[in-house]
């Protein structure tokens, strides 16, 4: 179909249902390429998850858990009074991973104040045949996630890497790595315990990673000290926030006046509300 005869704007947010893509993966973009005449369609299944089915046609919309801390002023008018607010919609607790390009001489090097050449954000680490870079080996990057401990599951966990590639794992940021096989080349699961100091504490993940093959795995779970099975590190193990509508205020807003959208509270907290001071217009009597 020629460029001109399709909207992108068609598919966008329109999830798959079943099929060999996983079911909840949703369409965020589509590009023409114009070189090669085709359309290239981008796939996400950590927005939409898979607790709901779209079909084409459905006029639904969802609630997108947020990998960052999003805060906004508001200045809106009720009974002819504007009024002026701050809302701050917090993080879902997020893996970010920076990868980064390697070669076959240097995919054991690994710094991490070095510019990543990709940052992705996901709600847990179970990665297969990552393509992301458009290589799909020589390659190394770290995971690193702040969390908060569900209090069912106790404080006594244990934890296991599976991976074709090399590993290291450190926990709440010490210097010494749980796991430590950075050389490996086969896959192996490794393993570990932690015992915090309390039930429903926060803890820090870093998962750093190599790899040198074309299909690469890496996968890490955990479960409660003494048990059987293991599970992935995503929200059967962290807290987790709810998404829902924001209310702004309780009485009827007749209209929204302002808004300003900030990464942090500092950037919009001024007498300017994060607006930019441009052009002034001085008079002056002669």
């Amino acid at each position: 179909m020629p460029e001109e005869n399709f909207d992108p704007s068609i598919m966008v947010g329109i999830a798959v249902t079943s099929g060999v893509v996983a079911s909840g993966t949703a369409i965020t973009n589509l590009i023409f390429d114009s070189d090669t005449n085709l359309y290239k369609i981008y796939l996400n299944n950590n927005l939409s998850g898979s607790a709901n089915t779209h079909y084409f046609g459905d006029n639904a919309n969802r609630f997108i858990k947020r990998s960052n801390d999003i805060h906004l002023y508001l200045k809106y008018n009720v009974d002819n009074q504007l009024q002026t607010t701050y809302v701050k919609l917090d993080k879902s607790p997020t893996w970010i991973v920076q990868w980064y390009k390697k070669s076959s001489w240097n995919y054991l090097e690994l710094d991490s104040n070095e510019m990543s050449d990709l940052t992705s954000a996901h709600h847990n680490i179970n990665f297969n045949n990552f393509s992301g870079l458009g290589q799909t080996n020589y390659f190394n990057g770290i995971a690193s996630g702040n969390f908060t401990a569900l209090s069912s599951i106790g404080a006594t966990f244990d934890f296991r890497i599976t991976s074709n590639g090399g590993v290291k794992f450190y926990i709440n940021n010490e210097d010494k790595p749980y796991i430590s096989n950075w050389s490996n080349t086969s896959t192996n699961s490794f393993t570990t315990s932690y015992v915090a100091t309390g039930s429903s504490q926060p803890i820090t993940f870093e998962l750093q990673f190599n790899n040198y093959q074309n299909l690469h795995s890496l996968k890490l779970e955990w479960r409660k000290t003494g048990e059987i099975s293991y599970q992935e590190v995503n929200s059967s193990f962290y807290q987790d926030i709810s998404v829902s509508p924001i209310l702004i205020d309780s009485d009827k807003i007749e209209n929204i006046t302002y808004l300003v959208v900030g990464k942090t509270l500092e950037e919009i907290n001024d007498q300017y509300y994060g607006f930019p001071a441009t052009d002034k217009i001085v008079i002056r009597n002669k």
